[in-house]
């Protein structure tokens, strides 16, 4: 049946043609009439496979394959799958036309469209849906978060705004021990020598727990270093503390865990499947977070399958229906014996439904929908559903039950950074050495 076609084929009839008496009974010969239905669909992974046939038609297969082999057996039709020249879902214009298959639903080119479609209230003003074939969330999909050497992650222990204040205090206690001691030595005239290096490297001694002979000689003066003896003995005692704890058991930093975490960074972008209802969803937004998403989207891809490549290389995050993400994350389990995908803890929309979507007043709606009750009863459609997804239950695992039991010796690269400041310092001592050797000389031969 050709795609240029306007008007579908109807509900398959029957016709009555003899009838006969054997013994006791009447046997009534019935001959049906088997009607192609022209029917749209695109490739879904896991639900629908899109097979080429060696005519040039093509077939589905997977757990939407079965559902329609199904109803075409018991309500006697066949069907030629049609492909919808945008091959996406669909989504409406600014005049309200639709493209994609609901916009082949829309002109009548088709009888049905399998998918199955997310249930929304706009989609059924233009076709009518079936009775729900299962349910899913609306997640997103991302490289899996991995335990990373972080160099700096020696100065992690504490946030930014307790190291500002921590230099500020050193600052502070060198200035008020400076200025004391000379109110002190105009009271009791004495005069410490070197005042100004001795109380700095006091103050940079005592907070990282050296000794030190030197102190002030009044008690007011003593009271003061002896407060912050105890300030810097609380603050190195949590810094070693917290920093132990960080290198014996290390954590997995998980940047993105919902919408609001995915447009607070600018590390990664992120991509709809277009012309899915999700795209629709964040298109309509007024306001908050969905509205933010929309704007600062990196663009669509084909569909959450074919984007599994992309998304394992960490190109960009990919906003997917969660059966989806389980099939790509077994595919990426079963081919390189390894977790690469992650998927977010906080769904971007709960619990859809999804059905399959029929032109408006279509006479097969009915049957149909008396079957796929009885297949989502017995638990059909989940058990093939099961079938083609798999087993993943390594991969659903949180991030920070990926590192090893035990504890891991830390290598060179995990402590690099104290290494590089070490060198740093080093270095910097070797020119301060140079400079005074080259001052020394120009100085010696002035005075000559």
């Amino acid at each position: 049946m050709a795609s240029s076609m306007k008007k579908p084929f109807f509900i398959v009839t029957y016709e009555e043609v003899s009838s006969q008496v054997i013994g006791s009974r009447q046997v009534i010969h019935v001959t049906y009439r088997t009607l192609i239905v022209p029917c749209s669909g695109v490739q879904w992974v896991p639900w629908t496979r899109v097979v080429p046939q060696q005519d040039g038609s093509v077939r589905i297969t997977g757990p939407m394959g079965n559902v329609l082999d199904i109803l075409s057996n018991n309500m006697q039709f066949d069907y030629e799958l049609i492909r919808s020249p945008e091959k996406i879902w669909g989504g409406p214009d600014e005049n309200g036309k639709w493209n994609g298959m609901l916009g082949m639903l829309q002109r009548e080119d088709a009888e049905f469209a399998v998918g199955p479609f997310t249930i929304t209230p706009q989609r059924e003003t233009i076709c009518d849906m079936s009775v729900p074939l299962s349910g899913a969330n609306k997640a997103m999909m991302m490289e899996r978060p991995r335990l990373r050497t972080d160099m700096a992650g020696f100065l992690k222990a504490f946030t930014l705004e307790v190291w500002l204040l921590t230099a500020m205090s050193m600052l502070a206690i060198s200035c008020a021990t400076i200025v004391l001691m000379k109110i002190e030595g105009r009271v009791f005239g004495h005069v410490v020598k070197n005042l100004y290096w001795h109380t700095i490297l006091w103050v940079i001694k005592s907070f990282a727990q050296e000794g030190s002979l030197w102190l002030p000689p009044y008690d007011t003066g003593r009271v003061l270093v002896t407060t912050w003896l105890l300030a810097s003995l609380v603050f190195m005692s949590s810094y070693s503390g917290i920093l132990t704890a960080m290198l014996t058991l290390p954590r997995v930093t998980i940047p993105i865990d919902s919408l609001a975490d995915l447009v607070a960074q600018d590390d990664l972008p992120w991509k709809l499947e277009g012309g899915t209802s999700l795209h629709q969803y964040f298109r309509e937004a007024k306001s908050g977070v969905q509205l933010e998403v929309y704007q600062r989207l990196g663009g669509t891809f084909k569909d959450c399958w074919e984007a599994r490549h992309e998304v394992v290389d960490g190109k960009y995050v990919a906003l997917c229906d969660d059966t989806t993400i389980i099939k790509v994350m077994a595919w990426d389990f079963g081919t390189t014996g390894d977790c690469h995908i992650y998927m977010a803890r906080e769904s971007v929309i709960s619990s859809v439904w999804m059905g399959i979507a029929f032109r408006r007043n279509s006479t097969y709606i009915r049957q149909a929908n008396r079957f796929i009750r009885m297949m989502t009863e017995a638990g059909l459609v989940q058990h093939w559903l099961n079938e083609e997804i798999g087993s993943v239950p390594q991969c659903l695992r949180p991030p920070s039950a990926d590192r090893s039991d035990g504890i891991a010796a830390l290598n060179f690269e995990a402590f690099s950074g104290p290494l590089l400041v070490l060198g740093g310092g080093f270095w910097l001592a070797v020119i301060s050495f140079v400079l005074e050797v080259l001052i020394g000389r120009f100085s010696d031969g002035t005075t000559n």
